[in-house]
């Protein structure tokens, strides 16, 4: 303790006294909670990372009870707010930004691309007849691991009138993707992955499928 500093007997004074308090406001509930273990207030809860636990009666004891579980970040009932970040695998991801329309980008990277023709000039446009747009989700990518890797994604897709929608494994070909940038351990670099989306559909979250065997799917709000 800091007071022991300043003399070893008002140091001692001060540590018995600070045994005394921590007594009389119940060193049992001081105690690691868990399912079973003593608890001493009827009704009393306690939230331990994502679990919350009640005081109940049990017999003649009162015990911690697991009540609830919150979901977990990034899953569908608790996506990943804007600006923050989700460790999948070896990477960290943070969502920063949402283009509605990036089909003139991605026409132009290639025009053998969806939703894309070509003009005059033979320069990828998007096609006037197209019922499609591509959207962009601009993703920052930290590698925690301890190689320089790709920081690969099987599928992305988004959740847009209450249906999940994938783009699968062919996105379109552009020089900017995520999934093309090598990454050196413990840095940072941003990218976009894109979703071809009916003209009429608006993304609420991205939605990251980093395998296409696990069915794993991890939200993220955009905006």
């Amino acid at each position: 303790m800091a007071t022991i500093t300043i003399g070893k007997s008002f140091g001692a004074i001060a540590l018995a006294l600070g045994l005394v308090l921590s007594s009389g406001i119940g060193a049992t509930e001081a105690a690691t909670v868990k399912a079973g273990a003593k608890c001493t207030t009827l009704n009393k809860k306690s939230t331990v990372g994502l679990k919350t636990y009640t005081c109940v009666k049990s017999g003649s004891k009162k015990v911690w009870k697991l009540t609830s579980t919150a979901p977990a970040l990034g899953s569908a009932k608790r996506p990943v707010p804007v600006g923050t970040s989700l460790k999948i695998g070896n990477f960290k991801f943070t969502f920063n930004e949402y283009v509605d329309d990036a089909s003139w980008y991605v026409c132009s990277e290639n025009m053998f691309n969806d939703g894309c023709t070509y003009d005059d000039n033979y320069d990828g446009i998007p096609d006037p007849e197209a019922t499609t747009r591509w959207v962009q989700f601009n993703v920052t990518a930290t590698n925690m691991g301890d190689e320089t890797e790709e920081p690969y994604i099987a599928e992305v897709g988004v959740v847009a009138g209450g249906k999940l929608i994938s783009q699968g494994i062919f996105g379109p070909t552009v020089s900017d993707d995520l999934g093309d940038i090598a990454i050196m351990p413990g840095f940072s670099d941003t990218g976009s992955l894109y979703v071809q989306l009916d003209i009429s559909k608006d993304p609420s979250q991205m939605v990251l499928i980093p395998s296409s065997w696990d069915n794993k799917y991890y939200f993220f709000n955009v905006q």
